[in-house]
């Protein structure tokens, strides 16, 4: 029985990317992950988890994950946007 159950988490995937990180925002999913987000911004998904968890990206959680509009995002790109002279 322990053995079905090892097979079946080995073929079984959650975590699919939807994303690429050259994607035109236009074609990006209404709502994301934090592992899409961290392909779109090229970051480490921890990076990712600990922007939401501080507050400084905004993101919703259902059970235990967290998602993210993808306005919220493109929101969080433009405050952490450099301003040059």
């Amino acid at each position: 029985m322990a053995d079905e159950r090892t097979e079946a988490s080995k073929t079984e995937r959650t975590d699919i990317v939807r994303v690429t990180q050259n994607m035109p925002y236009a074609m990006w999913p209404e709502i994301i992950t934090p592992l899409e987000v961290s392909v779109i911004l090229g970051v480490h998904v921890k990076s990712v988890r600990r922007c939401i968890v501080s507050g400084r990206l905004q993101a919703f959680r259902i059970g235990s994950r967290f998602y993210l509009n993808k306005k919220w995002l493109l929101e969080f790109q433009e405050s952490q946007r450099v301003k040059t002279k």
